[in-house]
Formats: structure tokens, sequence, C-alpha cells
């Protein structure tokens, strides 16, 4: 009876249904052209669209656009009825009726009027979907921001293990224990397990078999009882970005696996990103240790609903930071029931007085079945040693030979490929066997020795270049202030051989230019860098968050030489190049000639840029522009006489800019259009290196280049219109446009530039004309300026960041002054106190003389009462 009441009512209803829905779409067509309505606009839209899903609904219940209608819509008054709606509202199912309504919502603001006024008239089941649409944009953008790009680069980097090895680690030791049994651990421990490991013993390779390993899935199914278990890992890499070695980056990363297999628990681990997020509807910050610590103990209690957590965290010992951080961070996770962990790491003495009593295995005394396994394969079964040994009196001494490399690696798998490398090469030489001896007895026992040992025995001729390959790959890895691994974990090769092979100029290449360069390239790795460096092709299955392209070709034909890498062939080899005693040795001596450090990651960069912007493969060519040109500044004022910084050899990539027909980027069409402008009106001569120099800081390239001494000295008005220079110098105008939303560097003023500028004769007080903003009438307007007016005005408060920034802009303010800047106009009372405090003269670089010179000028025009020079300790 109930059903048959809802149905009358919902049939007698159902003409002033349809009337209000009519009133709604009649009201609706009156301001649909209107284009001020704002928010009402959007709330008549909603209500719309709630009318229509309300319908639709109601049809869906009575069935009636089904077969099996009920009966009574055949009523002739009904029947009229149900004609009247279906030439408003196209037929339609009730189950994608909701999400069909929903789906072209997509911002936030739009799902919350929907979720508003479906509410207001009492749908639930519309605002429900809305609630739903709304938590999965949350789910979905906290989950971005938990994400970096280099989560999983480490990972793939590490090559797989060697074929049948490492397989007894998921085995139970046989006999009398080795090391605890990780098989019985998986299945039923609780807690942490540490794998333990010299440098180079292959604990990297273990932890990556096991997290892919079929069977420790199913050793950690037993232990979950069937049920599910969530295997997620980690690896740091101290050679890789800030998020690969250090604890956010690890919080990150193992939250970010397991929230995006369980979505819906996100609001409940992360309540603050998504308190934030709700509120602002914009980006929130990321998780601070104490919420990430609040995620996982949530994801603990939830262990009986979601399953059992195991973690895989590789190379403990590359974490950066506090090590009793990272270890009390990882007991605490492995404290809760239904998690525990995977640790590897070497034996320092933290890991050791922090995990010695928990199950472990020590990797270097338990792998010498696979360095037999290893040494046979590339040894034994070479058809130069197979040869010997067919020579019956030879094979003793052949087994003997690879018997010696198993003895001495000590467990230690990269002295064994190290060893074997050697040995190559004397199969390459044609070596006997005495011959071959030799070399294995040479070899010396430590990695660091057998290092020097490698390099050593690089032909004399090839050595110095060897060392500069090295020392290019060596100030890529490790300059702290080059994001090269924001972007890319690896060392693309194409740019390296450019470096290396003396291309100064940076040209446009054809792909069989770049793949002759690659190819010459892996040459010398092999011949000069004593197996220390390898290069390794980029894979056919491309993973474009990892890798550049600069072949120019598809998923399915890139050129793997020309898109490939250089690689460390491990860790421990830049460890041993960290050593203040490494470049001393003869085997790594660079002549003198050869450009320094900041040089080189200036042309690095540059060639970047200009090898993979042709094709547009590379969004971040601009940001990586603005590196060149921080480093093109180091460089300059490290190396003043030296002329192989990127300012030297731009002019040809400036010029590409100037000519190309279109570039995806807007920051690099603005200097396009500088550089066009000043070539047509110069008679062909750029200004826009000069400039960029100027704005960047490079004062000995500015003295340098021809230009600035014929056109902007003093007196001498440029013939393109250029803007001072001074100006140029204080307001970075050019930068400002091309360096447009990059976070990774903004320029400061430089000292030397402004101080060359000014002994040049150029003025703070010329005139300079700017573009304002457009009046009523659209038409442009323009003022008048000078630079110091300009350079007042910017800092009038003073600099957020320390003492440092505040003494530079008091030092320019006073190099202004000596220099006649206008003392009408005010300078900024925090710039007076700084030059009156006689405590902070030591931090500015204009000479004492001038310094008292701009002192007594302020006190003569008032500006400065003598008694407020004082030293601040006085009281």
């Amino acid at each position: 009876m109930a059903e048959v009441a809802g149905l009358a009512l919902g049939v007698v209803g159902l003409a002033g249904i349809v009337g209000a829905f009519k009133d709604v779409v009649d009201l609706f067509s009156l301001f649909v052209d209107s284009k001020h309505l704002g928010r009402d606009y959007e709330i008549l839209d909603t209500k719309l669209d709630i009318e229509k899903t309300m319908l639709l609904l109601w049809a869906d219940r009575v069935g009636l656009l089904r077969p099996d209608y009920d009966r009574r819509l055949d009523l002739p008054n009904t029947q009229e009825t149900v004609f009247r709606l279906n030439a408003l509202v196209p037929a339609t199912s009730a189950p994608g009726i909701i999400q069909d309504d929903l789906q072209p919502t997509q911002d936030l603001r739009g799902l919350k009027i929907v979720l508003e006024e479906s509410a207001g008239v009492g749908e639930h089941a519309i605002a429900d979907a809305a609630q739903e649409a709304i938590d999965r944009k949350f789910q979905d953008r906290i989950l971005e921001m938990l994400w970096f790009r280099t989560m999983t680069a480490r990972e793939e980097e590490i090559k797989p293990a060697h074929a049948k090895t490492l397989d007894w680690a998921l085995e139970p030791p046989e006999g009398k224990g080795q090391w605890h049994d990780m098989s019985k651990w998986l299945r039923s421990g609780e807690g942490m397990y540490w794998v333990s490991g010299k440098a180079g013993s292959g604990k990297s390779t273990l932890m990556k078999r096991l997290s892919r390993h079929r069977r420790t899935r199913e050793l950690l199914t037993e232990w979950a009882s069937g049920g599910p278990c969530n295997l997620v890992s980690f690896f740091f890499w101290s050679l890789g970005t800030l998020e690969q070695k250090t604890q956010e980056g690890l919080s990150r990363s193992l939250l970010h696996q397991i929230l995006t297999r369980h979505p819906p628990l996100i609001r409940e681990a992360l309540p603050g990103m998504w308190k934030e997020l709700s509120r602002t509807g914009k980006d929130v910050d990321l998780p601070s240790l104490t919420e990430a610590r609040h995620a996982f103990r949530v994801l603990a209690s939830k262990a009986s609903e979601l399953g059992k957590f195991c973690f895989l965290i590789d190379g403990l010992d590359e974490f950066s930071g506090d090590y009793q951080n990272a270890i009390a961070f990882i007991k605490e996770l492995t404290s809760n029931p239904g998690l525990k962990a995977i640790v590897s790491s070497r034996p320092i003495p933290e890991c050791v007085a922090a995990f010695e009593d928990n199950p472990r295995l020590e990797l270097h005394n338990l792998t010498k079945d696979d360095i037999t396994t290893y040494v046979w394969d590339i040894i034994g079964r070479h058809k130069y040693m197979e040869r010997l040994i067919k020579r019956s009196r030879y094979v003793f001494q052949a087994q003997g030979l690879m018997d010696d490399i198993i003895h001495k690696s000590s467990g230690v798998f990269l002295w064994v490929v190290l060893a074997c490398q050697s040995l190559l090469s004397g199969f390459a030489d044609y070596d006997q066997v005495d011959d071959l001896r030799r070399r294995v007895q040479e070899l010396p026992p430590e990695l660091e020795d057998m290092f020097k040992h490698m390099l050593g025995k690089v032909n004399k001729r090839h050595k110095e270049q060897g060392a500069y390959i090295l020392r290019v790959c060596h100030a890529i890895s490790t300059n702290l202030y080059f994001p090269i691994n924001n972007m890319n974990l690896r060392i693309d090769a194409l740019p390296v051989a450019l470096i290396c092979g003396d291309h100064v100029d940076v040209q446009p290449l054809s792909t069989d230019e770049k793949h002759d360069i690659c190819d010459g390239l892996r040459g010398w790795l092999t011949s000069r860098c004593g197996g220390l460096l390898e290069l390794h092709l980029a894979p056919r299955d491309r993973n474009f968050r990892h890798y550049r392209c600069y072949c120019r070709g598809f998923s399915f034909n890139h050129d793997l030489l020309v898109d490939s890498n250089v690689v460390w062939v491990h860790r421990s080899v830049v460890e041993f190049l960290n050593t203040d005693d490494a470049w001393n040795l003869e085997c790594l001596h660079v002549n003198e000639g050869r450009p320094g450090t900041s040089a080189v990651l200036s042309l690095y960069s540059l060639h970047l840029v200009m090898q993979s912007q042709p094709h547009g493969s590379f969004f971040g060519s601009y940001r990586l522009f603005s590196y060149t040109l921080r480093f093109g500044a180091r460089a300059d004022a490290e190396e003043p006489t030296r002329h192989d910084n990127c300012f030297w050899g731009m002019a040809p990539y400036l010029d590409w800019i100037r000519r190309s027909e279109r570039t995806r980027f807007p920051q690099f069409r603005a200097l396009r259009e500088i550089i066009a402008r000043h070539s047509e009106v110069s008679q062909g001569i750029s200004h826009a290196l000069l400039l960029l120099a100027v704005e960047s800081g490079a004062a000995n390239y500015v003295k340098a280049h021809p230009d600035f001494a014929r056109l902007f000295c003093a007196g001498v008005k440029s013939p393109c219109g250029c803007l001072p220079l001074l100006y140029h110098a204080t307001d970075h105008r050019l930068l400002r446009a091309i360096l447009e939303d990059v976070p990774l560097w903004w320029p400061t003023p430089s000292r030397a530039v402004v101080s060359l500028l000014l002994a040049s004769g150029d003025s703070p007080n010329k005139t300079v004309t700017l573009p304002s903003s457009p009046g009523c009438d659209g038409e442009q307007e323009y003022i008048n300026t000078t630079p110091w007016r300009c350079w007042l005005g910017r800092n009038r408060a003073p600099p957020r960041i320390g003492a440092g920034d505040r003494a530079l802009v008091a030092d320019i303010t006073a190099m202004f002054l000596a220099a006649g800047a206008d003392q009408t106009q005010k300078v900024p009372d925090w710039i007076l106190r700084f030059l009156s405090d006689q405590d902070m003269w030591d931090r500015l670089t204009i000479p004492r003389e001038q310094l008292l010179q701009v002192v007594e000028i302020l006190q003569e025009k008032e500006i400065l009462q003598e008694e407020e020079v004082y030293v601040s300790g006085d009281s």
C-alpha cells in the first residue's frame, strides 16, 4: 500500500514538478545572455540541473521509459503529462543521470554550488554524488602533491641481479644458518629485518630483487593469513634530489604508494591537508613529519581492513641528515602491529648500534656462490678463456685465475665487476696466462685502491681526457646548487660529449651528428675512464619522466644512443672523488686550460637547452637557462680572464632563438623579440647577450664585450634604444621576462657590475622612459624615471632573507650616492640606519673613503645627524 500511495503521489505531483521545471527553464532563458550575473548565473544553472535530475529520478522510479512501466501511466491524463515531460527532457536511465550531469562540472567551485543547492532542495542523491566528486578531486590533488618526479628513479636505475644470483635470500639457510632466515621472517616475523653489507656488495640489487620477486609476495601473503598485504618500497640515493635522501621524501613516497591503493583513507590519514584544501581549494602545504607520523598510525589502525604492510627501505646510510632521526622514524613505524620493514645499509656505527639485535644478514659474507656464478659467466665462458682451457697445460692456471678473483673479492660485487673488466681488457690484448695472472695479482683488495689502479691502467695518451670526463661528470653529480636531479637522475650523455669534445659554441645539430658524437663518448668511457663510468642506452619502453629527448623521435623510434645517459658504476666512486686527495693523483690530473667547475655547469645546462628545445621535448628549458646564466656569472667571477663560460659561447644559441619561427615557451618568445629588435635597429649587432650578462652579474664579460666600450660608456646613446645598462643591472627587466614563474633562481644585483657601470660613467640620474599600465582609452602610457628612483622604490622595505641581502642593498645605495645620485630622493630609513652603523661597514665593498664621503654628504643634507653614526655595541 505504501508503494501505491507513493506512486499515486508521484503521478498526482507530476504536473506540478513539470510546471516548476518549465518555469526554471523559462527563467534561465531570460538570463542566459547576461555577462554579469556571476554567482547568480551559476546558481540558476545548477538549479536547472537539479530540477532536471529530480524529474529523471522520478521517471526511473515509476518505470516511465521501461517496458514494465506502471500501468497507471496509461491513463489519459497521465499520458498527456508524460508527453509534456518527454518534450522537455531526453530519455535517460537513472543510474547514469547524476554522474552524467556532474561530469561537465570539473572545477571545485561548481561542484560546491551543486552540493549547496541540491542539499537546499532535499535531493540527497545529488548532494551525495556531488560530495563524492569533491572528495575524488581532493584525493587526486593530495596524491599529486605527495608525488615527486624521482620517486622511483633510483630503483629503476639499479641493474637487475645477474642470472641465478641472490635466489638463496628467499630460501631457508641450509644446515647451520649463517643468517637469520629471511623467508621465515617474511612469512611470520614482525618488526624489522636488517640487510647489512660493505660498499658495493649488492645490497640495492638484492632489495630491488625482493621488491619485484613473486616469492616475496607469496611469503607476505602467508603472513597476512591469505588476506591483502601491501608491499611498498623506497630507495635512498645520496646523489639524487632532496626528496631522495630525506625523511620527508621517504614519508611522501610511502604514503603516496599506500594511499593510491586506498584513496578513501586520505581524509582520515591527512586531515590537515584535507581541511586546508577544502577551505582554500588551492595548493596546500606538504605534510609535516608530525602529520606523516599520524598518517602511518592511522594506517596501522586500519590493518584489519586494509591488510598488513611491509616496507622495503634501501640505503639508509645514504640518508641526508641525522641518522638517529631516520632510525627513530623506522622504529616507530615498525612498532605498530601489522607493519614491518626490511632495511638495508652499510654497517655504519649508528645502524650497528640500532639494529644489531634485529634479524639480519651480512651480504658480503654470503655472496661467494653468486660471485662464482658471475665470474664463470663473464670470464669462464668467454671464448678466449675457453680456448685457454682447451689447451691442457693451461687448465689449472685458468681455473686459478678465476679462483683468485673470487677469493680477493671479499664479497664485494663491485670489485669483482672491475676485476673482470681488467681481465677482459687482457683478452682483448691477447695476453697469455702469465700476463693475465699478473693482472689479477696487481689488483688491490680495497675499492679505493682498485679505483686508482683502474685509472692508472688507462693509456697515457688518454689519461688527461679521461680525467676531464670524470671531473665534468663529478661536477654535475655533486653540485648542490645545480638541480639536475630535479629533472633527471642521470647525466645526459650528449651535453657531456659536447663539452668533453671541446664544442664550446652551442649550435643546432642534426640527429645523425648527435648520434656520432654520442658514439664517440661511448668509446671514450671505455678506453679513458677505467670502467668507473658507463653509458646506459635509453630504454625502448620510455618513461619520459626520467629522460630527455634529443633525437626528435617518437615513442616507437627513439635513437637510444642519442638519448642515452652516463652513470657511475657505483656511488662509492663519487665518494672516492669527493676526497681532498683524489684530484691530486697523477691519473686524475687535468690541464689548466680546461674549463673550471662553474664554467662546465654553465656549458652543460646551455647544451641541454639548445639540443632539447628545438624539438619542444623538454618543458623546463627556460629553467635550465636560468642555471646557465647563474653558473656563467659564477665562472666569470671565479676565473675573470677565461673565455670558456657560457657567455662566450652563447651567441649562436641566441641567433637560433632570433631565427626560430616559433618556440613553445612565452619566456623565450620575449627573449626572441628583444634579440630581433636589437639586431634590426643596430645593423645586425645584438645587444641581448650584453644585457643578459649585465643582469646576471658577469662583470668581466661585460667589460670585455666590444659593444660595452663603443656604445654604453658615458655620453653615448645606444642606437637601438636600449635602456641604460645601470637600469638593467638593478631592475633585471629582461631576466624577469625570461624567468617568469621560475622559483629555482631569482637574480640579485651584482656589486661588481654596478661598480663597473658607475665607474664607466653611467649615471644613476639618467632618464629612463618605461611603459606603464594602459590609460582609460586603452592607449599605452609612459612614465619617465631614473635608475636611482627605481632602485629606491624597490627597496623601501628591507629584504627578508638576511643581513647579507641588506648589506648588498645598502652597498649599492652607497655606490649610487657616491656617483652623484639625486639627494632630494628619500632614502629608506632602514638603509640609512645600516649606513650609519660602523659595525656594518665591514659588510660593504664600497671603498671606505667613498663611504665616508657618502656619510658626510648625508650629514650635510641633514639626512643623517652626526650623532646617528654610531657603533652598534655602544650604549
